[in-house]
């Protein structure tokens, strides 16, 4: 049985996967290791991260037809397999990325520059790829700078094609780029440009099947008792009280700070304070319990967002007036959880939701626990991108919309207060 850990590696379609099931299909005698393309680099065992890819990237449900054209391509199956190196070295349990993952990346930037010399005045489809692939190997480890630089290479590669539409063979390829965007977006606590938030509204590769129940969370509800949760198994009556507190306090925010131009708010913001102030306080009132390992990621999750949207702070600066481990704390519940069964299905919101909480606390962080806190935190988020992108992509766009909005708003009132931004031992 696999580790909760290991349960994380399993982010959807694999190119890998692909390629070597149609080498296989040729003959048994057929050894696929041989035949793909490989890695200049001797530092880089390219069998292992096969292998890897193979066994701990399986994907889920069917290949989409242009995850066939990356496995095809030189550019964008190696760009996949930099990202299956982070990955075997977070399950590896380092602290920091390999020298073979190192290689690898430079190489696939190597080949990206090589390519845009080439195409300069309309990158192709293939260096796009490659680059969000980039987006991903960097979310394992959490490099700001080289993150927000990569996303800027998109940006500029958007701009020069016309418009996200216009990259790519699929709107599914545009959602999953725009996804990675908001994830990096939320984690470092910056803006999303508007192009890839724009394009979350439009992009919909999978609408919502409106004979399913939809997972809720506190970002995205279709009732205000989060009904649907009712059915989830590990999601306890306590469980589902935080949740609603939580959810209750989102729209609280939302109809006090989301204001349309030119109207007034439906709220008064000292009325939001009362409120916020009583969630917060039954909020810190729940009684942790450390053998429920998904009741205290969701209770420290709620207690930080709380505790944020009460002080009007970013949620990093809220953590620490809590614990100075949440982070940390989060992350070691999350391995001890079954992440692929338990919460898959309705469960899988929430778990967007508290880890993307989770994510944005351990980012600006130095301390070596928060380093080693934040890549699970950032892979889960991956994890149900992939998971919701299938039948439920509308609910992982709102989750991140809605943290985006909360998160801007923070900014603003945080640099009206006219104080230093950072805290000590923040790398922004």
């Amino acid at each position: 049985m696999l580790t909760g850990s290991q349960k994380l590696g399993r982010l959807g379609a694999n190119p890998v996967l692909h390629f070597v099931e149609v080498e296989r299909s040729l003959g048994w005698n057929v050894d696929p290791f041989t035949r793909l393309h490989r890695f200049r680099d001797r530092r880089i065992d390219t069998t292992e991260i096969y292998h890897h890819c193979l066994t701990a990237l399986g994907r889920v449900g069917k290949s989409p037809a242009w995850v066939e054209r990356i496995a095809e391509d030189k550019l964008g199956f190696l760009s996949s397999l930099a990202l299956a190196s982070a990955h075997l070295d977070l399950l590896r349990g380092l602290d920091v990325e390999s020298a073979a993952t190192i290689a690898a990346k430079c190489e696939v930037l190597q080949m990206i520059r090589n390519s845009t010399m080439k195409e300069a005045a309309m990158p192709s489809d293939m260096t796009y790829i490659a680059i969000t692939q980039l987006i991903s190997a960097e979310i394992v480890f959490g490099n700001r700078d080289v993150s927000v630089t990569h996303m800027n290479g998109l940006l500029s590669i958007v701009n020069l094609r016309g418009g996200l539409s216009k990259i790519g063979w699929s709107d599914e390829m545009g959602a999953m780029s725009a996804g990675k965007i908001m994830i990096v977006a939320i984690s470092y606590d910056i803006d999303c440009p508007d192009v890839f938030l724009n394009a979350s509204f439009s992009l919909q590769p999978h609408l919502p099947n409106l004979c399913q129940h939809v997972p809720e969370s506190p970002a995205y509800w279709k009732s205000e008792d989060l009904s649907t949760l009712r059915r989830a198994k590990h999601c306890s009556p306590e469980m589902r009280g935080i949740l609603i507190e939580a959810r209750a306090l989102t729209g609280l925010f939302l109809e006090t700070f989301c204001v349309v131009q030119n109207e007034e708010p439906r709220r008064e913001a000292f009325s939001f304070q009362s409120s916020a102030a009583a969630v917060q306080a039954r909020l810190l009132r729940r009684r942790a319990n450390s053998g429920n390992p998904y009741y205290e990621i969701v209770r420290l999750a709620a207690l930080v967002y709380a505790t944020s949207l009460l002080h009007r702070i970013p949620l990093a600066e809220a953590s620490v007036l809590i614990a100075p481990d949440v982070a940390e704390t989060m992350s070691s519940y999350l391995v001890k959880t079954d992440i692929a069964l338990c919460w898959h299905g309705d469960m899988a919101g929430v778990l967007l939701w508290a880890t993307l909480i989770g994510s944005a606390v351990a980012s600006p962080l130095r301390t070596l626990s928060a380093k080693r806190a934040s890549p699970w935190l950032r892979v889960t988020n991956m994890y149900c991108m992939i998971l919701l992108s299938t039948e439920h992509s509308d609910v992982f766009f709102e989750n991140c919309r809605c943290m985006l909005f909360i998160q801007k708003e923070l900014r603003k009132a945080r640099a009206s207060l006219q104080l230093p931004h950072r805290l000590r031992g923040s790398t922004d």
